[in-house]
């Protein structure tokens, strides 16, 4: 195509249709997203969340990925913004930060509903992103001007980042999206409080002894994506099919594998109804 011939009112309109099409396409991409999520199909892939996902197959840079997740995040809770998004009423860093400000007040016991999240995005609109910004840091003022996280990515040993990064796993069915200045209150507070012995115990039954050898023989992380998140020892053939509790019949999973397997394996159509809690993105 050779763009110098184009009239100015001919190249105007064309980036107005291409700008257009981007916006449909953009939906599409958050409901092929949410399908992704549903499917747990970042597991069959071996990635250890819908985020390394979306950053290894579909190369998308690390922000690119996370706003357009959160995107999907608020998308999926209010079907109703597509029109929004297809016309560029609400676009990708409006809506990430107001997903932004729904996790900060569910965190603080404060979570908003459905109708209060449907009022900020209504005020989101077309606005650029100060002025959604003073809009979110009115409600909460919180998020103004907070200091640069401190994440695991900025720490440059890679050993120190692998230990802190299981140690994080451990906890992930109480806290899933833990950051890392959480983590390191959590261990400190349990060092304090001398809650990390290894309990001395002269005996161990035979089902502790065996989950002590999965533990070891699977490395501390999943078999299946290497991730050390949100770990659990899982029957290979389920308990409902018969499986024996056996050291050769069980293996370290994450949550998201685990539920991949079980759809693989019961199909999805039966196991919807069990994945309706959100997967963490870490």
């Amino acid at each position: 195509m050779n763009l110098h011939s184009l009239s100015d009112e001919a190249l105007h309109l064309g980036n107005i249709r291409n700008a257009k099409e981007e916006r449909e396409l953009l939906t599409r991409v958050l409901h092929h997203l949410r399908e992704t999520e549903r499917r747990r199909l970042f597991s069959k892939y071996r990635c250890k969340s819908l985020f390394e996902y979306t950053v290894k197959y579909l190369k998308y840079s690390n922000d690119q990925a996370d706003r357009r997740i959160k995107a999907m995040r608020v998308l999926n809770d209010i079907p109703q913004i597509e029109d929004k998004i297809n016309s560029g009423a609400l676009n990708l860093t409006n809506l990430a930060l107001a997903e932004r400000l729904f996790v900060h007040e569910k965190k603080t016991g404060a979570a908003m509903n459905f109708g209060q999240k449907t009022d900020l995005l209504a005020l989101l609109e077309d606005k650029t992103t100060r002025e959604a910004e003073t809009v979110v840091f009115k409600i909460q003022p919180d998020m103004k001007g907070k200091k640069k996280e401190f994440k695991f990515d900025d720490i440059e040993d890679e050993v120190l980042r692998n230990k802190l990064l299981q140690a994080k796993g451990l906890f992930a069915h109480t806290d899933p999206n833990m950051s890392l200045s959480d983590l390191l209150h959590k261990l400190c507070d349990q060092a304090l409080e001398k809650k990390t012995k290894i309990s001395r115990a002269p005996k161990m039954n035979s089902k502790a002894e065996i989950e002590r050898q999965v533990w070891r023989r699977d490395s501390y992380k999943c078999v299946d994506c290497s991730s050390t998140h949100a770990l659990q020892i899982e029957h290979t053939i389920p308990k409902s099919a018969g499986g024996p509790w056996t050291l050769e019949n069980l293996c370290l999973l994450c949550r998201s594998c685990n539920q991949r397997r079980a759809i693989e394996y019961f199909g999805m159509s039966k196991m919807d109804r069990f994945l309706n809690s959100e997967p963490e993105t870490g």
